[in-house]
Parts: C-alpha cells; structure tokens; sequence
C-alpha cells in the first residue's frame, strides 16, 4: 500500500511535515544536548563531541566533594554522627 495524498491515506487534518520536522528536531536536541547517557559515564553526547566531558566530570567531582564537607562539618555540629 502506499502513502501519500494520492492514496487517501494522509489526514489533512493531522500534523504536517513541518510539525513532524520540527518534533524530530526538538527531540534530536534533546537526545543530544540534555539527555544523560550512561553509557557515556552519564553525560551528554554533546559533551563528548565538544570535548566538555572531563570538563563536566571534574565539575562534578568538585560538587560531590564539596557537598560531603559541608554535611560531614553540619552532621557534627549538630551530633548526627
């Protein structure tokens, strides 16, 4: 069977070929730009191709330790520990 406005099978009512596109784009920017991948050690591709990604790693590594001391000092002023 084939699709397309010859065949009847096309809802003209439905979204167009610019919406679709424009879906496809937004989703392709988000697979790449803002999903974590944990195959990629959980950051993005775009990190990757753009050489961020010990950049982003070691940031996140400044983070993580940061955090830990400030709860470790809290935990014992307060005697949590």
């Amino acid at each position: 069977m084939r699709w397309g406005p010859s065949s009847g099978n096309v809802d003209a009512t439905g979204p167009g070929v610019s919406d679709l596109d424009h879906a496809i784009e937004q989703w392709v920017e988000h697979y790449n730009h803002h999903r974590y991948h944990e195959s990629l050690n959980n950051v993005t591709p775009a990190d990757v191709f753009f050489g961020r990604y010990q950049q982003v790693l070691s940031r996140r590594d400044q983070i993580k330790r940061t955090t830990l001391a400030q709860r470790r000092i809290e935990n014992l002023r307060t005697g949590v520990v």
